[in-house]
């Protein structure tokens, strides 16, 4: 054998060295994850090339060794008929994908090796297109309640966007101001009033605040003022919004609103006296009312009267009760307390200051029978008449008081006199200067109309006797 002829087979020798060699080193860099996962795989085109530690020598190697056993050119030859067909291949444009019926389906799985997004927020307040966001610990938006800065704020579900104005959450409404802060407390809102629990959140019906009674609309929560119907009651709530208790003026009316705040009507008794508010309205009754058949009357204050009342010039009787009983019968009231008394003349006089009468009765005890009633002008109250039972004693024509001039008097117990109403100082009554009576005037005496005056004045004797009470 010539050395030319041994040449090629040490040459093809050592390429099955390091091809062997090559295929070694390759396996031991496989890990047992690869090798299980090519097990089931199906062969890439890829898969169809090694790439070599070695290098692209050793392809070409491989490609002449084989040639040269088959007796086929390599392709690598200049003179080989494949390398100007392949070439020619390779330079044709691949066809459209769309033509293959046998399109691989994309990975719907993510892939698990994919790098988490890069934080978008910045921790605390981020301001982003005209809104406030919360950057949590990890760059994200937060959601729902914040407390931050000893104040409670909103950021809305999904948007992380700071909440303003009315909200409604977790069945309740609450307001966040224009900083987004939750409102506590009072807040006037859009005109009106309301009350934010400490919690935040509205208040609705009644609410006791430092002792007082407001009261909040259900549904809008805004607060109420002036009349209200709930709980089948009337209640008044003031200008601040207070339920008002006891006494009240309301439109230029009285009205009585009870301790628990709801309107009284009918009869009410307060401090021992009675007063009636009309039923429906519940404003305060004042003179004649007839709620049951009975009549009676109120003052101008609202109290009803018992006992004897002058209601227009005319006095009537109460009873206890405050029922009228009717116009009072003086004549005969007179006569009545006139029997047990006794005169040393035929003659008796009674003065009731209170009724601003004298009654003149003629007879004897038990037979006494009126002859004349008249009103009076007793002594007012800083100078009242003087009472008790007494006798007439002197008389005269007149007598001057001041400026006064009073004709036809009679004495009965030292400077107390029956005389005439007041005149200018002539000779004659012809001028009056007070001629008023039925009421409490004097300086203690009891002063009456001149013909009365003069009436007594000429028929009663001395020693008749004058009762005073």
């Amino acid at each position: 054998m010539t050395t030319t002829q041994s040449f090629p087979a040490l040459r093809h020798l050592a390429v099955l060295l390091l091809l062997a060699f090559s295929l070694a080193a390759a396996a031991l860099s496989m890990t047992p994850g690869d090798a299980h996962a090519n097990e089931d795989a199906p062969a890439s085109p890829a898969s169809e090339s090694v790439n070599h530690p070695l290098g692209s020598d050793i392809d070409d190697a491989a490609r002449d060794l084989q040639s040269e056993q088959e007796g086929i050119p390599s392709m690598d030859d200049p003179s080989s008929p494949y390398k100007s067909e392949r070439s020619e291949e390779s330079d044709k444009q691949a066809p459209d994908s769309s033509d293959s019926s046998d399109d691989p389906k994309p990975n719907t799985n993510p892939d698990p090796d994919q790098e988490p997004e890069a934080p978008t927020l910045l921790r605390g307040w981020n301001y982003i297109d005209g809104k406030w966001f919360w950057g949590d610990n990890s760059g994200k938006p937060q959601t729902g309640w914040l407390s931050t800065g000893g104040k409670w704020y909103f950021l809305n579900p999904g948007s992380g966007a700071m909440a303003t104005g009315w909200l409604w959450t977790d069945n309740h409404w609450y307001y966040l101001n224009k900083s987004g802060a939750m409102e506590t407390g009072w807040a006037k809102i859009g005109g009106k009033w309301y009350y934010l629990n400490k919690s935040g959140y509205m208040a609705e019906g009644w609410k006791k605040l430092s002792g007082t009674w407001y009261y909040l609309n259900p549904g809008s929560g805004a607060m109420a003022t002036g009349w209200l119907w709930t709980d089948n009651h009337w209640y008044y709530l003031n200008k601040s919004g207070a339920m008002e208790t006891g006494w009240a003026k309301i439109g230029g009316k009285w009205y009585y609103l009870n301790k628990s705040g709801y309107m009284a009507e009918g009869w009410k008794k307060l401090s021992g006296t009675w007063y009636y508010l009309n039923p429906g309205s519940g404003a305060m009754a004042t003179g004649w009312i007839q709620p049951d058949k009975t009549w009676y009357y109120l003052k101008s204050s609202g109290a009803m009267v018992t006992g004897r009342h002058v209601i227009d010039g005319r006095a009537s009787l109460f009873d206890g009760s405050g029922a009228w009983l009717g116009y009072e019968n003086v004549e005969r009231l007179f006569t009545m307390w006139a029997q047990p008394e006794t005169s040393s003349t035929k003659w008796l006089i009674l003065v009731d200051t209170s009724r601003c009468k004298v009654g003149v009765f003629w007879g004897s005890k038990g037979h006494w029978e009126l002859q004349r009633m008249m009103d009076c002008a007793p002594g007012k109250a800083s100078t009242p008449t003087k009472k008790g039972r007494f006798t007439v004693g002197s008389k005269g024509y007149y007598f001057d008081s001041g400026a006064a001039r009073c004709f036809y008097f009679t004495q009965f117990s030292g400077n107390y006199l029956f005389h005439s109403v007041l005149y200018y100082q002539n000779s004659k009554p012809t001028s009056i200067m007070d001629g008023r009576v039925g009421m409490g005037l004097s300086h203690g005496c009891v002063r009456l109309k001149l013909s009365n005056a003069k009436w007594i004045y000429d028929n009663i004797p001395r020693g008749t006797k004058v009762y005073v009470w």
